[in-house]
């Protein structure tokens, strides 16, 4: 701060600087969490400057989030996904601290972009860069480091501006593209990979394969991925107006907080999100009075909250469950979660319920590129085995939004590792399209690593050909 500021060196407007430079603008992370810890103005305004001095000095291919770019929403998304996507929060940072309208503007206009470029999973186009490519589930790829920036961003607009549908995504985005990114067991990820999964096969320059390392291509990834759970976790439990407390991402957790001066615990238990119903446990070491805000997910719509002796309302898209607190009081919350077909931008459709969304696993053969001196370390591709079919269409003669699939659920799966196998599954009729016959098909969770190959969209009405 003392080398760049006003007055003094850019950092971003230097005559053929390279991309790396421009990551350099997520220094603002760090002022922003030291202006928290301190108060001291002076970060919030080196944060502030930053983003300005990116906007005057990016080059035409990473102006993409800069304001006169975002003002523009004609103008599609075309530089480094991974650079796009981490420098939301950079320019949401400076709007939440200058009030700018037309920062404000500009954020409301990336988000309508970001879905331009969203897959089914809650990804985004990134190979390497967007190019202005469509989302096609089957065609176009997206990166790892991507999934890592588009979490983290999203979980600073979902703090600073509590919109329910960051939360969607954030969640979508978790438990679709980031765990069917993975392979079981933690042992490597997909640097890039798709929704429509028909083989990996060492493409896009070597990025489409499992690998601890990626060490080939770059050596990014791997780390990244580390911080997806650390960064969801982060935005699970958030500080309300209030002084209350609010929970914005579900999963089992334990929050431990003072409030009013009293030290207050709450312990979530659920499944979430192989299954519904969540329990919070509150236990304050001595009676206190706060609001609890719960995001209610938009897919939700017939929500439950019951708490004995709370006054229970419905502000926005949160349930509010107010009362003076004593130790041991429970809050349980139960979510309605409808099997929904979704267009895609494809034109077929998938199947989503709950933040899952569901695919059909297909056959592959394992092969294995690289082994590691660590024992069970592996480069690996998977290329389609002999006879799989994935050529199904859904059945159009169901007009109702879950075409006709209905839950099960298997008893014995291990819910503390849920998508290294498949808890749950929707089960139905498709046509095959190769027979035209109804056949009768089970679909999993696109996020467990069983499904290394899988088809996550389809057509509903039977194409001509294929």
């Amino acid at each position: 701060m003392s080398k760049y500021s006003p007055g003094k060196m850019t950092v971003f407007g230097i005559k053929g600087a390279a991309g790396g430079i421009f990551h350099g603008l997520m220094f603002a992370d760090v002022v922003e969490r030291l202006f928290d810890l301190t108060g001291n103005t002076a970060y919030r305004d080196f944060g502030v400057w930053l983003y300005q001095d990116f906007c005057a000095g990016a080059p035409s291919d990473l102006q993409d989030v800069t304001v006169a770019s975002l003002l523009d929403l004609h103008k599609p998304w075309i530089g480094h996904g991974v650079h796009t996507y981490e420098q939301i929060r950079a320019l949401l940072w400076a709007y939440y601290s200058t009030g700018n309208p037309e920062y404000h503007q500009a954020f409301e206009n990336a988000l309508i972009k970001f879905r331009r470029y969203e897959f089914p999973s809650g990804a985004a186009v990134s190979m390497e860069h967007i190019g202005a490519r469509q989302p096609d589930p089957t065609l176009a790829y997206y990166e790892y480091c991507a999934m890592k920036e588009e979490l983290g961003s999203f979980s600073s607009g979902l703090q600073k501006t509590g919109a329910v549908e960051l939360g969607d995504t954030i969640e979508k985005l978790m438990f679709n593209a980031a765990q069917g990114s993975r392979s079981a067991h933690g042992k490597g990820i997909a640097y890039c990979t798709r929704d429509n999964r028909y083989s990996v096969d060492r493409g896009l320059l070597g990025r489409d394969k499992f690998s601890p390392t990626h060490s080939d291509a770059a050596v990014c990834c791997n780390p990244n991925a580390a911080q997806i759970l650390p960064i969801y976790v982060w935005g699970m439990w958030m500080r309300t107006p209030e002084d209350g407390l609010s929970a914005l991402l579900y999963g089992p957790s334990n929050v431990r907080t003072n409030i009013n001066g009293i030290e207050v615990q709450i312990e979530e238990k659920t499944d979430y999100p192989s299954s519904p119903a969540i329990s919070l446990t509150v236990s304050p070491d001595q009676p206190v009075e706060f609001p609890l805000m719960l995001r209610n997910p938009g897919w939700s719509k017939s929500t439950e909250v019951t708490c004995q002796g709370a006054a229970v309302s419905r502000k926005g898209d949160y349930f509010v469950v107010r009362k003076k607190w004593a130790k041991g009081d429970h809050v349980r919350i139960g979510f309605d979660e409808p099997i929904t077909r979704i267009r895609a931008m494809n034109r077929e459709v998938y199947l989503q319920r709950g933040p899952l969304v569901y695919g059909l696993r297909t056959p592959e053969n394992r092969i294995v590129l690289k082994r590691y001196s660590v024992p069970g370390f592996e480069d690996l591709a998977y290329l389609s085995a002999q006879g799989a079919e994935w050529y199904y269409a859904l059945d159009p003669a169901h007009v109702s939004t879950d075409c006709g699939f209905v839950l099960k659920r298997d008893e014995n799966a291990n819910l503390l590792y849920p998508f290294d196998g498949a808890p749950l599954r929707l089960e139905g009729m498709m046509i095959n399209l190769d027979s035209g016959k109804l056949e009768s098909v089970s679909l999993i969770p696109m996020g467990s690593s069983l499904a290394i190959h899988r088809r996550v969209t389809f057509p509903i009405d039977p194409p001509e050909e294929k």
